[in-house]
């Protein structure tokens, strides 16, 4: 259960948007009945001069963390054509670590998720949380090269095996997953989901973006003024080079 955020193109206020999204890890939107905020770790992340580079990972309240701000700084300053960011609230059970903490890395692809997979099979022996074991997944399909499919389909595909996994796949209590809401991205695109399981969480398990011939800005709140768009359940959102957005459905 977490916050995300993520722009593609020029955006100018980098810093000024990361400033405000920090206010979601004391403010945040929560589902009904828990408190709001996401104080258990965060994450900002951005690709330039074609490079993945880290600014900083830490667990804790990214509200009280001055690293946060040193981060913030340092991406207005390098200008990247792709930023992910990503306030956490730990799922109950899940262990707070920086091996839990996102935006995640592996080789020269980044995701956040917002969500819980109860699925035992999206269970780590080793601590690792569901969004480490579904990214893991969800990539090794997507890495694997094909003339006939796009990366864009690989990955369709994959999201689609991988809810019927889960939903064949329910927890003791019958539970299965509330969101794999996600945000992917290989240093070229964007691919951004919102996929939510209950409708009684459509105010929790939101996307919204803004769009301009120069950037495209994702967060889950409108956290600056703007004319935001809301994405459809069970669509995701490419960002292409172009800066341009391709809508698909996923069911």
């Amino acid at each position: 259960m977490c916050r995300m955020l993520a722009s593609f193109g020029t955006i100018d206020y980098a810093n000024g948007a990361l400033r405000e999204f920090r206010r979601l890890a004391e403010e945040g939107r929560a589902p009904a009945g828990e408190h709001p905020g996401h104080k258990d770790g965060w994450g900002i992340v951005c690709y330039a001069n074609g490079a993945l580079k880290v600014l900083e990972r830490r667990t804790g309240n990214a509200a009280e963390d001055d690293l946060y701000l040193t981060a913030s700084r340092e991406a207005e300053r390098l200008r990247p054509r792709i930023l992910l960011a990503h306030l956490r609230k730990a799922s109950c059970g899940m262990e707070i670590s920086l091996q839990n903490t996102q935006p995640l890395q592996r080789g020269s692809w980044s995701f956040t998720h917002n969500g819980t997979i109860w699925s035992p099979l999206f269970r780590g022996a080793n601590g690792e949380s569901d969004s480490v074991i579904f990214f893991e997944n969800l990539l090794d399909k997507v890495q694997r090269k094909s003339e006939s499919e796009t990366t864009t389909q690989r990955l369709l595909d994959e999201i689609r095996r991988l809810r019927k996994l889960v939903l064949n796949n329910p927890n003791s209590e019958g539970r299965t997953y509330s969101s794999i809401t996600f945000i992917l991205s290989d240093g070229n695109s964007l691919w951004v989901l919102r996929d939510f399981n209950n409708n009684r969480d459509e105010d929790y398990y939101t996307m919204h973006y803004l769009h301009s011939t120069d950037f495209t800005l994702f967060c889950q709140e409108k956290i600056i003024p703007g004319n935001w768009h809301s994405m459809e359940n069970k669509h995701m959102v490419i960002v292409n080079g172009g800066n341009k957005l391709e809508t698909v459905e996923c069911l």
